[in-house]
């Protein structure tokens, strides 16, 4: 790039999305015959996001510190193919309110069953009653999804991209 020319590159600032959704009890990862878009799409909410957003960012809340919540990430590249999934996020409640003394911000988060570059996803959390959270490269995905396989208390999440 030249001096004086302005780059076209841009990175968007987003704001907290939540999921619009609260779990009180697990969800069962669907089973190899029942991961196709829609059918993933009729048993949880997903998070589509657009061309221009390169990363994704998750972030978990809970009711009760110290609860356990496990999540399936799931990935797939839109309408017409199937989800896999490229993590699962094992988290603890810890006690950050978000709002209110029964929605609390999970502190703690492991990442396991991953089958994604390993440096383009990571769980940045210190169980010191901040928040954590998940970062990953989308790498030209389109749709996740979040399944709730364990649930104690009430479980929901949050998402952004850049």
């Amino acid at each position: 790039m030249s001096r004086g020319t302005l780059s076209t590159s841009v990175t968007e600032r987003l704001q907290w999305a939540n999921i619009g959704k609260n779990w009180t009890a697990a969800v069962t990862t669907p089973a190899v015959s029942a991961r196709s878009y829609e059918d993933v799409k009729a048993i949880v909410p997903l998070i589509h996001l657009d061309n221009v957003l390169n990363a994704l960012e998750l972030r978990f809340t809970g009711s009760t510190d110290g609860h356990s919540l496990v999540f399936d990430i799931l990935a797939c590249r839109g309408q017409g193919d199937y989800f896999h999934r490229i993590a699962t996020a094992t988290c603890t409640v810890g006690t950050s309110q978000k709002g209110s003394a029964t929605v609390l911000f999970v502190d703690t988060i492991v990442l396991s069953n991953i089958v994604w570059p390993t440096n383009k996803i990571a769980a940045v959390s210190n169980a010191a009653n901040y928040q954590g959270s998940v970062w990953l490269d989308t790498l030209g995905y389109l749709e996740f999804a979040l399944i709730p396989t364990t649930v104690n208390g009430t479980a929901s999440y949050d998402y952004s991209g850049v």
